[in-house]
């Protein structure tokens, strides 16, 4: 008589065989595939908006506009000259020096709350401003 009563409590019982619910699976799939999502998302904006960094002393890439689906022009500057470039799937040729240069006018962020509050979080320190003349 011990002996089947201890074979009969060690042995699992058939709630404790079952597998994960349906609804537990559907709810972990559907997780993975967000965050899948995420990841594609988060990629097409970083190749959309070139969010690469360049850090390169010698060629620095000025402009950039698509001309279709794989087409662009791209300004380019090399030792200081500006070039413009036109790139597709199958070349790059170089179409013309420019005769002035161009500038970059990208637009800075101005000094306002909600910048200070997410430098705060990212511990990022703007430099000093420089003193007008």
């Amino acid at each position: 008589m011990f002996l089947t009563t201890t074979a009969a409590a060690s042995a699992p019982s058939d709630n404790q065989m079952t597998g994960p619910s349906p609804e537990g699976l559907l709810s972990m799939i559907m997780a993975l595939f967000f965050v899948v999502a995420v990841i594609i998302a988060i990629a097409w904006v970083a190749k959309k908006f070139n969010l690469t960094p360049i850090n390169n002393t010698h060629f620095k890439v000025i402009s950039s506009m698509s001309l279709g689906g794989r087409e662009r022009i791209v300004i380019v500057e090399i030792q200081g000259q500006q070039h413009a470039v036109g790139v597709t799937s199958q070349s790059v040729n170089h179409l013309f020096q420019l005769e002035q240069n161009i500038t970059n006018n990208k637009s800075e962020l101005t000094d306002g709350p909600l910048l200070n509050k997410i430098n705060k979080i990212f511990g990022y320190q703007a430099p000093a401003a420089k003193p007008k003349e």
